[in-house]
């Protein structure tokens, strides 16, 4: 906690620690070491013990990164407030997430007012909320200042989707008390052009900024088109996707006018008054059915039985 709290040692004691462990100092020299650099210790041996837990790690070939993991998880006690946040947060679904990253996680997603979900369906993981939401509004919250933007890519159906992503799309938290707004500027659906190569999934780019007041509907909404035959590589420059794809351009606001949480209702400005005034209560209730989420595992047909116990399909 002693260099963890305080913005200007947490980045060169993770530092001096990479250092020391890639030129095989001893704990008592990487002791020495931090004194010279005028990082304050109190707690030697505990700070000893994290050295010698880092170079088993080393000397085991457990990857080197450890002491820049250690600073990216304290990034925001030193990096402060930046004017645009760039990224690429993890997709991963709620009910693919380990147990103790889900309990771990638990307070974030509650601070946010992020999991919507109650009782039954919030055991099962039935929103269907992806973690890239919870690190779209950490990073919000923790690096932006007022007027700030974000640009993060991330999954399309966050927009989309009834139950996931009622909690993202209140656009709003609070924080060091007072209320503040991740306000949409545009968001650009990719869905069309599957741009990560080896994946199919509805992608989206995401652009906010923060700010004290609430944004007004209905938000720009740009979908990409692929116009030629075959696949975007996912290496071509922006220039040469421009010139292979269309973009339309048109808005979206939520299906319920009287639910901003509600899914989003994509279509042209225009268009969209006279959309709402078709919709109505569907006769069809869906139903996913009996689902195992176990993406690596094989259903089989049992075609007979061997003589030695075994069976072949």
């Amino acid at each position: 906690m002693e260099v963890a709290e305080n913005r200007d040692q947490i980045g060169p004691y993770a530092e001096t620690l990479e250092f020391c462990i890639r030129n095989r100092y001893s704990p008592r020299e990487f002791v020495e070491r931090c004194e010279a650099e005028g990082i304050t210790m109190t707690e030697v041996e505990l700070h000893q013990e994290l050295y010698r837990h880092l170079q088993k790690l080393d000397n085991d070939n457990k990857n080197g990164v450890w002491a820049r993991i250690i600073k990216n998880a304290f990034a925001p006690l030193f990096i402060g407030k930046v004017d645009y946040v760039a990224g690429n947060p993890p997709w991963v679904n709620w009910f693919n997430l380990p147990e103790r990253y889900r309990q771990s996680t638990a307070p974030l997603w509650q601070r946010y007012d992020l999991f919507r979900q109650k009782g039954y369906k919030a055991k099962l993981g039935g929103a269907c909320d992806d973690v890239s939401i919870l690190m779209t509004y950490v990073a919000h919250d923790s690096y932006l200042p007022e007027g700030g933007k974000l640009g993060f890519v991330i999954t399309q159906s966050v927009f989309k989707t009834v139950g996931g992503g009622e909690g993202f799309r209140t656009f709003t938290y609070e924080s060091q008390g007072r209320k503040w707004f991740v306000n949409p500027l545009v968001v650009h659906d990719l869905s069309a052009l599957q741009p990560f190569e080896g994946a199919t999934n509805r992608t989206a780019v995401f652009i906010c900024a923060k700010g004290g007041t609430r944004f007004v509907y209905p938000v720009p909404y740009i979908v990409w088109n692929n116009e030629l035959k075959g696949r975007i590589s996912q290496n071509l420059p922006l220039s040469r996707v421009a010139s292979r794809t269309s973009r339309k351009a048109i808005a979206a606001e939520p299906v319920q006018s009287r639910n901003s949480t509600s899914p989003w209702l994509t279509g042209p400005k225009k268009a969209l008054p006279g959309l709402r005034k078709v919709l109505g209560q569907s006769r069809y209730k869906a139903n996913l059915g009996c689902h195992t989420w176990l993406n690596g595992v094989y259903w089989i047909r049992v075609l007979g039985a061997l003589p030695n116990g075994g069976a072949f399909d």
